[in-house]
């Protein structure tokens, strides 16, 4: 179903228009292969959910995040969370610029802890499911990934602060 699922909203000659717009033969090569990989996919699901993260509780992170949640949900609430503003590029940054951040990003995310980024995504997960009409999550949600947040960073900071603290990468992106 999965596969099928663009096939009522894509007119048929999609396919053929952007083949034209390709070296023909290779397009086809990598069709093949992709049509050979979703084959492996579809025979290799995963059939077992993993069991939810442990989440610490009452830990001075948590305690943290519940004080930065109660201060900050009221602003939360008065942004304009469906605006196009986040659809558009930052400000006097290229496409190469915003990449490299967010590829340093992506890599000190993948050198954290793997049980702290599970509790990370299931928060988020749980966060964007509570999201109203106006874009914004539950209370109870928006602490939840604080504490999520916070307890990454101190991890990070704890095994890696001189990467952290030293490279900036953020400040390339948004001016402090």
């Amino acid at each position: 179903a999965v596969y099928d699922s663009v096939k009522g909203i894509t007119d048929p000659k999609v396919p053929a228009y952007m083949k034209s717009l390709v070296n023909g033969p290779d397009a086809e090569n990598a069709y093949k292969a992709f049509l050979e990989f979703k084959d492996v996919v579809a025979k290799n699901q995963v059939t077992t959910a993993s069991a939810p993260a442990a989440v610490p509780s009452g830990d001075k992170i948590g305690v943290a995040a519940k004080a930065l949640s109660d201060a900050s949900y009221p602003f939360i609430k008065d942004i304009d969370w469906l605006s196009d503003i986040y659809l558009k590029p930052l400000p006097g940054k290229t496409a190469p610029e915003t990449l490299k951040a967010i590829d340093k990003m992506i890599v000190m995310g993948a050198k954290m802890d793997g049980n702290l980024l599970k509790a990370a995504a299931e928060a988020h997960h749980k966060a964007i499911g509570s999201i109203d009409a106006k874009g914004v999550t539950s209370a109870a949600d928006y602490e939840a990934v604080n504490a999520a947040l916070g307890r990454l960073v101190a991890f990070r900071a704890q095994v890696h602060c001189h990467w952290t603290c030293t490279i900036p990468w953020p400040k390339s992106l948004v001016p402090p």
